[in-house]
């Protein structure tokens, strides 16, 4: 009965959103291959070398996935301290460029590209 006072509202509980993204293989499982199958691309083929255009999809795609990760188990992948971060996501490719979510704590004080930071008055 909840669940449906809180749809008329536009509200969904957190539990039923992970439980809907964490289907299938699970969003950990999903990224590691996802970086795999880059890995093996760039180790295997020339594709990415004549399609340069794949590698910044890959990466957009990277980055989808982690902010998924993130949404469903409360951390990016490694980090320390979380429980739900025991089993490990291997490394993005080097050939990818790094991660662009604003959220990511490498990117929390880095100004977005082509966004002017002049001090406002």
């Amino acid at each position: 009965m909840i669940d449906r006072i809180l749809r008329k509202f536009g509200y969904t509980r957190t539990s039923t959103i992970t439980e809907q993204l964490d289907f299938g293989p699970s969003i950990r499982k999903r990224l590691d291959e996802h970086r795999e199958d880059v890995e093996a691309l760039a180790r295997r083929t020339d594709y990415l070398q004549q399609y340069p255009e794949v590698i910044h999809h890959a990466a957009i795609q990277d980055d989808f996935l982690l902010r998924v990760y993130h949404l469903v188990h409360g951390a990016w992948p490694g980090e320390e301290g979380h429980p739900n971060t025991v089993h490990s996501v291997r490394p993005r490719p080097e050939i990818l460029p790094p991660c662009a979510l604003p959220e990511y704590p490498a990117n929390r004080n880095r100004p977005w590209p082509g966004v002017d930071q002049a001090p406002r008055d």
